[in-house]
Parts: structure tokens; sequence; C-alpha cells
């Protein structure tokens, strides 16, 4: 058993050296690539064992709903890639409370009162990135406009009339 943990260490150590040529380069111009914020993931993982405190990845779109963009990126050069971004957010929240119905002496006779909020939110980014560096070490620069725009809306419905 040892000596199987000996030579799997021997040969993952043998790729990991071959994976860090310094004649390697890591973009090349026609090359696209997709990416998007992996910290509320992340966070989730890192709280998985907590008694699911902070863990709302799962239970309210999050993930999907949160400050994240998706990037795309296209790389013109080497060392230049045109950006773009996007986000759309769409959350519905529906909250209902029962209160005692006016002008009744029976306490149990309820009626329902309820709260609707409507978040959108749309962006749209383009940007330009510039690489300076060689190898996998390699400083990132550049410029970005965006254009963000938002809604909320809220909906009060009243079992008891005002």
């Amino acid at each position: 058993m040892k000596n199987q943990i000996i030579a799997y260490s021997l040969i993952a150590f043998s790729f990991i050296g071959y994976a860090q040529d310094e004649t390697e380069t890591v973009t090349e111009a026609g090359e696209i690539g997709i990416v998007f914020n992996a910290i509320p993931l992340f966070n989730y993982v890192g709280n998985i064992f907590n008694g699911n405190i902070g863990n709302t990845i799962l239970n309210n779109s999050y993930f999907v709903n949160s400050d994240n963009m998706v990037y795309g990126k296209y790389f013109m050069k080497e060392n230049l890639a045109i950006r773009v971004r996007f986000r759309f957010r769409d959350i519905s929240t529906k909250y209902k409370n029962l209160v005692v119905q006016d002008l009744q002496t029976d306490p149990m006779v309820k009626v329902e009162d309820t709260y609707i909020r409507f978040d959108q939110l749309f962006g749209v980014s383009l940007g330009l990135e510039k690489r300076r560096g060689q190898g996998r070490i390699q400083g990132i620069y550049g410029a970005e406009i965006s254009y963000n725009t938002g809604v909320i809306k809220e909906k009060y419905s009243y079992g008891n009339e005002m």
C-alpha cells in the first residue's frame, strides 16, 4: 500500500512538472472563454457542515439572482480580448399574513393580508481586456462600459378594507 502511494505521488508530481513548461502560451487568438463568479458556490460548499447557516444558494436562488454576471471573452490576439458581460435577475416574493376580520365577535374568523415584491434587474457590459506578462503569471487591465437598470414594485392587498 505504501509503495502504491509513493508511485502515484511520483506520477502526479511528474505531470505537475510537465504542466509548468515556460514555452506554453496561455491564450491564443480566436479562443473563446465563458466565466462566472463562483464565490456563492464556494460559500455554500464552505458552509455545508455548519448547520445550514448562510447557505442561501439553493433555497432562494441566490446563486442565480445575486450580483453574478456571465462573462464571455473573445481573444483577438494573445494579449488582447473583447469582454461581454450579461446579468438578468427576476425575483418575486410573496408574504401572507392572517389577521382577525374586522367587526367580528369570533377571533377565529380570519382574513389574509398579502404583500408581493417584484425585483427585476438587467445589466450588460462591453469591454476591452489587455494582458501583460508571460506564462501563467500575467497582469490584466482594461476598460469597460456598462448599462444597468432595475425595477422594484410592491403590491399590498388587505383582507380588511382600509
